[in-house]
């Protein structure tokens, strides 16, 4: 089977910063996407818990079921085509106008709930979080210093 690559646009807010969400504790917090495009986070911390994973695995919920939908209708083309090509070359023995439907791709974006702005005393990077985060304490994303 061939190998199929997807391209899904991540979105940002008006400042630029990507959302992430924790796997663990599951809050969000966004960070720079410079910081995202420059390909330095292998993994990430969260600025709450403090806990680290892989960078794939702080992809928002939201971005997860478009992610699954891209994947669904490329396999449902795939069946269409292949049904399509069987009942060509049955010669019109094996005939067939099931189609199977591809869903729209939600929008994706990202909320505009009250978060504040965060210079990082460690590495003078930027983090937006919510404003119910305790005092200004909350782990650097990029090292996991407090």
């Amino acid at each position: 089977m061939d190998k199929a690559d997807f391209k899904i646009n991540i979105p940002t807010d008006v400042d630029g910063y990507v959302e992430l969400q924790c796997p663990f504790c599951r809050d969000t917090f966004r960070i720079d996407s410079d910081d995202v495009l420059s390909n330095d986070l292998s993994s990430v911390y969260c600025p709450y818990c403090g806990l680290t994973d892989q960078f794939d695995n702080f992809a928002t919920d939201e971005l997860k079921e478009v992610a699954q939908q891209v994947i669904i209708n490329h396999a449902n083309q795939l069946i269409n085509e292949s049904l399509k090509k069987m009942g060509k070359s049955s010669k019109g023995v094996f005939k067939t106008k099931s189609k199977v439907v591809s869903n729209p791709i939600k929008n994706l974006y990202v909320k505009s709930h009250d978060v504040k702005f965060l210079t990082l005393s460690c590495c003078g990077r930027h983090v937006k979080v919510s404003l119910n985060s305790v005092n200004n304490e909350v782990y650097c994303p990029f090292c996991g210093i407090k």
